[in-house]
């Protein structure tokens, strides 16, 4: 670095008035341009004085055109929110953000890839945080609240976005973290994120909605099966569509969600429809459809999913039954027609044929859940004979609170060659030897296994292990790794080990493990010294929720 350079860094820090946002996002605007253009720049529209909203400003104006509408979207979310990274994803390529050039074309790059690219840019510029989950893949996305608001003002300023939230005294406004302008009735509003009870402007405000693009629904939001029946027939441009976290609404949802044609992004994760109608069957145009509504709802489905035909990312509720049109037809869901998926979530032998997961040629994301008895494991027999090049992430779950397993049950997952995640809840007679389990195996969760022989001698031999979760797993007070035991583990987690007194390990075993998450293990005193621990009370809470499906 020439001192010319250490000057120029001297006073584009002096901008940031010492906020390490504003530091962060100067080291995006930075590594993607000259330093002494920067620097012009900020001394021709900023004065002397530092002003932390202006340098934030200059890394919005400095964004390529493509990136624009994409940043602008985030604001679509309630301040501190937690983003969803899929979803937020395929909201963009149901918007048309997302295109793929002839370039993307020729190299069979894909559209989710070229979005997570627009994605990553937003994080290098550090105008987008991210948060990781246990194997180190992004989780979320949240903004910064200074940015946030940078971000809410473009959106409204340039009219790309409108938020109606209920202030006081009934008054509907557009609003930000800091600041509210009154909704104008002559605007075409496209995108809109409810918060709150705002529902009855909704009614008010028909005529400047009929070319909504987006409609998100927040907490608190309350609706009848009223609102939806209005809101299908007058909305009918929608692409993307998000009633999340419904609980009050327990109806089926109205067969006039079939009248959205051009619907691209459908989600109704944690809401309470126990019922969907015949009419989704006209969603051909649907690439995203998170039907995973509350685990102990029990969804009635018609048998009409393997119409949509450009579907790419599919969650099928924890239970459902299908509901047949005429007597005598399928009875399992049919899916054969899906080749299009990339992610299929909630896959069950019982209510999907698994012959269906052998046409699926561009899947890359798979999890089978079987939580209800009779657990079917000849599905590992029946996955490990499809040819399916681009799978990247397997997983399993298996069992409930209820289920008991022998020895001889879980040798069957053996036969299962490729890399995968298993989840097996319920009580473990005795773990089979490390032979008879997947050797591929990449993460192992186990809750409520109530074994009483230390499951590490055999659980230290699966060499491609990265990471443990035992819950509930072990009654015993101690357990032992021999050296070079788990020679890639780099997560570990122990909860509701009530009677675990040490845990040791001999020199040269978990090398690549520095830290152990630990929730209600109240005796545990003797870790590795080479090992710090950690509260894994969140991270434990997390995995629990996957595994707790109630019968």
């Amino acid at each position: 670095i020439t001192e010319d350079m250490k000057n120029l860094a001297y006073e584009l820090l002096k901008k940031c008035a010492g906020l390490p946002l504003a530091i962060i996002v100067l080291g995006g605007l930075l590594a993607v341009n000259e330093w002494k253009t920067i620097h012009e720049k900020i001394n021709l529209h900023f004065s002397d004085k530092s002003d932390v909203s202006k340098v934030l400003a200059l890394s919005y104006d400095d964004l390529p055109w493509h990136l624009k509408p994409c940043f602008l979207y985030l604001s679509s979310f309630p301040e501190d929110a937690e983003i969803p990274a899929t979803k937020v994803l395929y909201m963009w390529i149901a918007e048309g953000f997302v295109l793929l050039n002839a370039y993307d074309k020729e190299r069979e790059i894909s559209v989710e890839e070229v979005a997570k690219q627009f994605l990553t840019e937003l994080v290098n510029r550090g105008m987008v945080q991210v948060r990781f989950n246990l194997s180190g893949k992004i989780k979320s996305y949240h903004l910064h609240d200074l940015m946030r608001d940078l971000c809410v003002s473009k959106a409204l300023q340039e009219s790309f976005l409108s938020i109606l939230n209920i202030q006081q005294d009934n008054e509907t406004e557009n609003c930000s973290a800091s600041m509210a302008i009154k909704v104008k009735s002559n605007c075409k509003i496209r995108r809109l994120s409810l918060y709150r009870n705002v529902i009855p402007s909704l009614k008010a405000s028909r005529r400047t909605l009929v070319h909504l693009r987006t409609l998100m629904s927040f907490g608190g939001v309350e609706w009848e099966l009223k609102h939806f029946q209005s809101m299908f027939k007058d909305y009918k441009f929608l692409r993307v569509l998000k009633l999340e976290n419904l609980l009050d609404m327990t109806e089926n949802l109205p067969k006039s969600v079939g009248d959205l044609v051009h619907l691209r992004f459908l989600s109704l994760a944690d809401s309470r429809f126990n019922g969907l109608p015949q009419s989704m069957g006209n969603l051909v145009c649907m690439e995203f459809l998170d039907l995973l509504v509350k685990s102990y709802v029990k969804v009635t489905m018609p048998n009409v999913l393997w119409k949509m035909k450009r579907l790419r990312y599919l969650r099928l509720p924890y239970k459902f039954d299908i509901k047949e049109r005429f007597h005598g037809g399928w009875k399992k869901l049919r899916l054969e027609t899906l080749k299009n998926l990339r992610t299929l979530r909630n896959f069950s032998m019982k209510e999907c044929d698994v012959n269906d997961v052998g046409k699926f040629t561009n899947l890359q994301k798979l999890t089978v859940r079987d939580n209800f008895g009779p657990i079917e494991l000849d599905i590992f027999w029946q996955l490990a004979e499809f040819n399916l090049k681009h799978l990247r992430s397997f997983s399993f779950y298996f069992g409930n609170f209820l289920c008991s397993w022998t020895e001889c049950e879980l040798s069957k997952m053996s036969i299962y060659p490729h890399s995968c995640k298993l989840f097996i809840s319920g009580e473990i007679e005795r773990l089979p030897e490390h032979k008879s389990l997947p050797q591929q195996l990449r993460k192992l969760v186990l809750h409520n296994s109530r074994l009483k022989e230390d499951p590490m001698p055999i659980l230290e031999e699966l060499k491609n292990l990265v990471s443990l979760v035992l819950m509930d797993a072990f009654l015993g007070k101690e357990m032992v790794c021999s050296a070079g035991g788990f020679p890639q583990l780099k997560h570990l987690l122990f909860g509701g080990l009530y009677d675990l007194e040490e845990w040791r390990a001999a020199e040269g075993a978990v090398p690549h493990l520095s830290q152990l998450g630990i929730s209600s293990c109240p005796k545990l005193r003797v870790a590795p010294s080479h090992v710090s621990t950690y509260d894994g009370r969140d991270e434990i809470f997390e995995e629990e929720k996957k595994c707790l499906i109630l019968p």
